[in-house]
């Protein structure tokens, strides 16, 4: 489907060799759109002009065209009254593991709907083009383009990813480690993220953790079972051929069950329960290495599902019954949960 103004001529043309062989879902010409870059290094304050930071707009007028096929994603941007072509931003495959580290995402406020891209340390995704289109190296680069297409893009390209890459992670009711348990609560296929800390002692991490100063770029499921009494958890890594991986295999009478963080924080959005494993390797046990986890090091897991406060409040009564305190509690919102 295709849509353009009169403004900006910043057009994909329908037979621009990019598209060759594909089927166009989206086809959006002549956007408004924003350029933004962020993450600069103090000592490096130089930009081109276009780009607006967080203290200084932009001086020109962008105009950005977009497709977007049942194989991958094309960008273009053009400066009103300075380029006299468009230039390329993305023409990225959805299999591309960089793709896996582009943030999408959508504003769904009426008077002003918007798509947004993320190119976390842009110049890998511009390439050789990222000094000529005046991109500093480590920058942070956020497209904002307006228009009304913004939710069915957005949706259009995740489904997309899911198919291609799977996002289901999930434990199953006849899994054997359900076997003769009641099971109280079952969460499949939650999006989620990994941290890692405590890193001093050396040794490398997989780069699907982040840390409190750098987060993980790479999107992260995970399935959580509480039965009467074991905690159970898996994730998958967005990846293909990717299978789940348990984390957690616990029985609350089990003391290391106490050494266990659980909390959950809320906002408008959701609610997010964050699990937290000092020296990981007491509850990975040998597989700490297949996980890509440094020996004795903290690992943070985080879980957007609006269960979160009962899946706390359900651990903290069983480990209070049984051990008489527990790490489990709610974090303030307004207090970093990291």
């Amino acid at each position: 489907m295709m849509d353009s103004q009169a403004e900006g001529d910043c057009v994909i043309k329908a037979d621009d060799p990019r598209l060759a062989g594909q089927t166009v879902e989206f086809h959006l010409n002549n956007m408004k759109c924003r350029l933004r870059m962020e993450s600069l290094k103090e000592t490096d304050t130089r930009r081109t002009s276009v780009y607006e930071t967080p203290k200084e707009k932009g001086k020109y007028a962008v105009y950005a065209a977009i497709c977007v096929t049942n194989e991958k994603l094309l960008l273009d941007v053009k400066r009103a009254d300075k380029d006299t072509e468009p230039k390329q931003y993305l023409c990225i495959s959805y299999r591309d593991e960089l793709f896996k580290e582009l943030v999408l995402e959508f504003s769904t406020d009426p008077r002003n709907c918007q798509l947004s891209f993320v190119l976390p340390e842009a110049s890998r995704f511009l390439g050789q083009t990222s000094s000529e289109l005046g991109v500093n190296e480590k920058a942070s680069v956020t497209v904002y383009m307006s228009t009304p297409k913004a939710p069915d893009v957005a949706m259009y390209v995740n489904g997309a990813i899911k198919c291609l890459l799977g996002d289901d992670c999930s434990i199953g009711d006849k899994d054997p480690r359900l076997a003769d348990q009641k099971v109280a609560f079952l969460l499949n296929s939650m999006k989620c993220r990994l941290q890692v800390e405590d890193t001093s002692s050396g040794g490398k991490r997989s780069s699907v953790y982040g840390t409190p100063d750098a987060p993980s770029r790479h999107t992260v499921f995970a399935a959580l079972a509480l039965t009467e009494q074991k905690i159970i958890l898996d994730v998958k890594w967005l990846k293909e051929d990717a299978t789940s991986k348990q984390y957690l295999f616990l029985n609350y009478e089990d003391k290391l069950c106490c050494d266990l963080g659980l909390e959950y924080t809320n906002d408008q959005v959701n609610s997010h329960l964050v699990i937290t494993l000092p020296n990981a390797g007491q509850f990975l046990g040998p597989s700490i290495s297949d996980l890509g986890v440094v020996d004795n090091s903290t690992v943070k897991i985080f879980v957007d599902t609006w269960k979160a406060p009962d899946l706390v409040m359900f651990v903290k009564q069983k480990l209070r019954k049984i051990h008489g305190a527990s790490r489990a509690s709610f974090v303030n919102p307004q207090s970093p949960a990291s």
